[in-house]
């Protein structure tokens, strides 16, 4: 396609080379053919006005002529000018018509001055053939100005035209940097795109196994937790029965070596001891609170004896007093 496009503005560009070639032909050749039609004119006009300034007595006749077409032509001058510049300069045109008017006139009225008998029986023809040099040269300008107009407008079009085309091409290399760019931002993207996903599938299946491992952790946690209650309270029940079972073999043993001491002291009084130290555990159980009276008058006994085996007692770790009496370690 883009070949295509090239083919043809090589031949547009070649088509308008030609037309450009001609076109500067046909213009030098005009502008001697119209150099030729105001230089004329203007001379009939000129020879006109002076024999007319020179009948009227004016100074130096030979520049009225000048000044009333010359000023016509510098005016339409000043109109080509502002034509070149695609402008319009009315004041210029205004006095162009203004001056040709006149000048018109002025070729007109020299035919009062005439004395030859055609002119007076023919004034019209007469008027119109002096007045025409004027009127040629206000056309011939008028032409000139028109082409280059035209010119101009031309001139605007072929540099539109250039730079267009220079537009164009600019804008088919920034399409097709775009293109590439496009493309490329397309690979990076597809890459970025599938650098996500396999990162998502990656993390997905990542966090899977943390959640698998995790729960695994969790019921193996829990489950050695309840094992380990469980030891807990079967060890607790142990330890409760070795702590009843100490205790009644401690209580045993105080007891025991208890009456062997009081046997080794007193053999003929042992049985008799015996049953006194019973009647005092009993009375401690009986009454946590008593005091060593109120037990040694329970058993039959002083105060003292009852203090003596109170602290025999408590040394066997048969009896001990905290803050609710006392209390009976021994069955």
């Amino acid at each position: 396609m883009n070949a295509s496009v090239n083919d043809f503005m090589n031949d547009e560009n070649a088509a308008v080379n030609d037309g450009v070639n001609t076109a500067d032909k046909m213009e030098r050749i005009t502008k001697w053919l119209l150099g030729v039609l105001v230089a004329i004119p203007f001379l009939i006009s000129f020879a006109g006005l002076k024999e007319l300034a020179t009948d009227m007595g004016v100074n130096w006749p030979s520049l009225y002529p000048l000044m009333l077409d010359g000023g016509v032509v510098i005016f339409k001058v000043l109109a080509a000018t502002a034509a070149l510049r695609g402008e319009r300069n009315n004041f210029a045109w205004g006095m162009a018509f203004a001056l040709t008017g006149v000048s018109i006139g002025l070729n007109v009225a020299h035919i009062g001055f005439s004395e030859t008998a055609k002119v007076t029986e023919n004034f019209g023809l007469a008027a119109f053939m002096h007045g025409l040099p004027p009127l040629m040269v206000f056309l011939a300008f008028f032409a000139v100005i028109t082409r280059i107009e035209s010119q101009a407008k031309n001139e605007r079009a072929a540099l539109t035209y250039e730079g267009l085309l220079g537009k164009i091409e600019s804008a088919r290399a920034t399409l097709a940097d775009l293109g590439a760019q496009v493309g490329q931002w397309t690979a990076a993207l597809a890459t970025a795109k599938e650098a996500h996903d396999t990162a998502v599938t990656n993390l997905k299946e990542e966090q899977g196994a943390a959640v698998a491992t995790f729960k695994k952790a969790k019921e193996a946690i829990d489950q050695r937790t309840a094992e380990l209650t469980a030891a807990k309270e079967v060890l607790e029940q142990e330890v409760a029965t070795l702590r009843g079972e100490a205790a009644d073999l401690t209580a045993q043993i105080a007891a025991k070596r208890l009456a062997l001491t009081t046997a080794k002291q007193k053999p003929d009084k042992a049985t008799a001891g015996d049953d006194k130290i019973a009647a005092l555990l009993e009375a401690m159980r009986g009454n946590p609170d008593a005091s060593y009276q109120d037990l040694g008058t329970a058993v039959g006994a002083s105060k003292g004896w009852v203090s003596n085996r109170v602290g025999e007692l408590k040394e066997a770790g048969h009896v001990h007093r905290n803050g609710h009496g006392w209390e009976v370690l021994t069955k």
